[in-house]
């Protein structure tokens, strides 16, 4: 018994490791879709100045 309780428990921190990998990862993705929408602004603005 003690053994399937130090599995649930050891189950248990890798799903919440899982978690804030994935919560993580998804802010990570956020901030590049910003910095890549920032660039295309960016360049479209460089663009409207040249002509």
């Amino acid at each position: 018994m003690k053994k399937l309780e130090q599995i649930r428990q050891e189950s248990k921190e890798i799903k919440d490791k899982i978690d804030y990998t994935e919560e993580r990862l998804r802010k990570l993705k956020n901030q590049e879709q910003k910095i890549l929408k920032q660039d295309i602004e960016k360049r479209r603005k460089e663009r409207t100045y040249r002509q």
